[in-house]
């Protein structure tokens, strides 16, 4: 009888993961890219860079990363099991804590949500280029 290979855990720190995101946006925008790409493009960036926003938070304090740090857990925490900050959220966080963040960075990462909320919730139309641009 053989034995299956056994398959590898998947494990992703905070840091890793928002990376990970980051470098599948890119990939996504490799070459000449076909809509789907793009929305993957966007949707990724997106996804990426709010986990490394996260990262930069939970390295001040841990009970940031929750939407409402007043009800901050330990134990929820640990087990990942709570609604964490929206972008808006963590760019105000990282301002209160003196995390300087520039005014074209925020309004690049605004202009990103904005495209991916759209991208999401509503029947989005854009061109390609504006995309790429954004993203890029």
């Amino acid at each position: 009888m053989c034995e299956e290979p056994s398959k590898p855990d998947v494990s992703f720190s905070l840091l890793e993961n928002g990376l990970d995101f980051v470098l599948s946006a890119i990939e996504h925008l490799s070459g000449t890219p076909s809509k789907r790409e793009l929305k993957y493009a966007v949707l990724h960036l997106y996804s990426g860079a709010v986990l490394i926003l996260k990262k930069r938070l939970l390295h001040e304090d841990w009970k940031l990363l929750f939407a409402n740090p007043e009800r901050a857990d330990e134990k929820v925490f640990k087990a990942g099991t709570f609604r964490g900050p929206d972008l808006d959220q963590c760019l105000e966080r990282l301002e209160d804590n003196d995390i300087e963040v520039s005014e074209d960075h925020d309004r690049q990462l605004r202009l990103l949500a904005d495209k991916r909320k759209r991208l999401e919730h509503f029947h989005f139309t854009d061109s390609a280029e504006a995309i790429i641009a954004l993203t890029a």
